[in-house]
């Protein structure tokens, strides 16, 4: 990794820190090639779910429907849909916006986290 990639990932890691800090129950940091995710803890058997994913795109949130965008948009958060996943992402969030709209971005990874475990429920029962 080239140091301008390792110097995003870094950043990329300050922003997912901050994200951790207001609700951390049973999701932790990773690091992937060249992103951060914070994902549920898994055993080694199962395949991890990224709730929320740091990327050049912005942080993403892993969601079962469209409801929070409508909110997001509200905040001046500049949601949009990501093309490939059911996922919103925003774009540019800054460390003072996680500060300032707290009470969302929680109610966001909590949905996130939720969303990923009934993925992962969804694909054991499969097996």
């Amino acid at each position: 990794m080239s140091n301008s990639q390792q110097t995003r990932v870094d950043e990329y890691e300050k922003l997912a820190k901050s994200l951790l800090a207001l609700k951390s129950d049973g999701l932790v940091l990773a690091r992937k090639k060249g992103y951060v995710v914070l994902e549920r803890k898994l055993t080694k058997s199962d395949s991890n779910k990224n709730a929320v994913s740091v990327i050049c795109e912005g942080i993403s949130f892993m969601v079962s429907d469209w409801s929070d965008e409508a909110e997001a948009a509200k905040l001046g958060l500049n949601p949009e849909r990501s093309k490939r996943f059911p996922r919103i992402v925003i774009p540019k969030l800054t460390e003072a916006q996680i500060a300032t709209h707290s009470n969302f971005l929680r109610t966001m990874i909590a949905k996130a986290k939720a969303e990923s475990e009934r993925l992962q429920t969804t694909k054991n029962q499969r097996r």
